[in-house]
């Protein structure tokens, strides 16, 4: 009997030691389930902010572009009515101007 209790004990430590190489092989698997999907998801998210901060450079590009070429347009408008002053014009701006800053 005792030798029976013996072996059945010993078959029993053994199906238990059988039993955690099991669950250790299991979780050894999802841990590197889970590493893999973790550096997945990782890459994607890189990938995702990459594309977006091309998406807003393009956008903040378009928009320098679309308030330069304003300022270009604002410019030569001004520079055309300056074009068209007449000296005399000019001499009596400048008149004006050197009043205030010179009293006579």
């Amino acid at each position: 009997m005792d030798t029976n209790v013996l072996s059945e004990v010993v078959a029993a430590e053994r199906e238990i030691q059988r039993c955690i190489e099991i669950e250790r092989a299991k979780s050894h698997e999802w841990i590197e389930k889970v590493k893999k999907e973790s550096q997945e998801e990782v890459l994607r998210e890189q990938e995702k902010i990459q594309e977006d901060l091309r998406f807003a450079k393009e956008a903040a590009q378009k928009e320098a572009e679309s308030k330069a070429m304003v300022l270009m347009k604002d410019a030569l408008a001004r520079a055309e009515v300056l074009q068209r002053l007449t000296d005399e014009t000019l001499a009596r701006i400048i008149e004006k101007q050197l009043t205030k800053i010179l009293p006579m």
